[in-house]
């Protein structure tokens, strides 16, 4: 686990932004006093970003 940052040129911006607009619903609303503080937070939302199933 980790982060990623990304630089982009031209219409590279375009699909990075993509990317993060089909991550948004996922995100919104989310209690982040849960995902932080809970047994199993952090799991359960890292789960949710990137399991396709």
């Amino acid at each position: 686990m980790g982060h990623g940052l990304t630089f982009t040129i031209g219409r590279g911006t375009e699909v990075v932004l993509a990317a993060a607009l089909a991550l948004k619903p996922l995100v919104l609303n989310t209690n982040l006093d849960h995902v932080f503080n809970s047994a199993c937070g952090w799991e359960e939302f890292h789960r949710r970003l990137t399991c396709d199933s």
